[in-house]
């Protein structure tokens, strides 16, 4: 038996260089396989964000009405957070010259400067949960995503990013310092960071190494190993 869901979590909001009702473009982690606030778990695998991305909306604050409507959604993409977790997230557009777009626009940007963020909220339709642990929901369907006040997964965080993206590429996450209390936030890990330069040796150094790291192996046999590499493998 399918049962309506709703489920808080941050939002992304940054300004597109592009004119028309394109221009405000919004994204965010909307999902993770962490334990929320409400003791649930969701699979992430098992979500389905197809009818949000073909027909659904971002709404105002969970509101069914209309006049709700803010933006609407152009992609959707599981990832995999920097602890392993699964997550969604989606990127999509704020409406222009509507006037509870324009609203949101306007505090999700005033937020900025504050500690304070918005949050995104999937609203859906539950289609299984575990048969051994009702709180876990193996299979759902995201039909809307709510822009709330209160996101309740607090493996999120929110930043407003005022950076020009290219149409149709999924934008970086957020980046930053995580405080204690906070939610994760997604970093790219540094390729730089991770090169350790090499330590160049002579061929007493190498012939040592080799014995150290082999006590099996005596000294007439390391200078053999040594002069083989070095002849068929020289160093520039």
């Amino acid at each position: 038996m399918s049962m309506p869901f709703k489920l808080d979590i941050a939002l992304d909001c940054f300004e597109k260089a592009e004119d028309g009702d394109r221009s405000r473009r919004i994204g965010g982690i909307v999902s993770t396989s962490h334990l929320d606030r409400q003791q649930e778990t969701l699979i992430q695998e098992g979500l389905d964000f197809a009818p949000f991305l073909e027909h659904g909306w971002f709404n105002d604050n969970h509101d069914s009405s209309t006049d709700s409507v803010v933006g609407y959604p152009e992609i959707a993409e599981i990832r995999t957070l920097p602890d392993g977790h699964k997550a969604w997230y989606v990127e999509g557009y704020l409406l222009k010259g509507d006037e509870r777009a324009d609203k949101i626009w306007s505090k999700a940007n005033a937020l900025q400067k504050t500690n304070r963020k918005l949050g995104f909220s999937v609203e859906g339709k539950i289609l299984e949960r575990d048969a051994l642990n009702p709180k876990i929901v193996r299979k759902a369907q995201v039909r809307e995503v709510a822009i709330t006040k209160c996101p309740v997964n607090e493996e999120t965080s929110l930043m407003v990013l005022a950076k020009s993206l290219s149409a149709g590429h999924a934008s970086p996450l957020p980046v930053g310092p995580v405080s204690e209390g906070a939610g994760r936030v997604l970093a790219p890990q540094s390729l730089e960071a991770r090169k350790k330069k090499r330590k160049k040796m002579v061929k007493s150094e190498a012939v040592a190494l080799l014995m150290k790291a082999n006590p099996k192996v005596d000294e007439v046999l390391a200078m053999r190993v040594v002069d083989y590499a070095l002849r068929w493998h020289p160093v520039t």
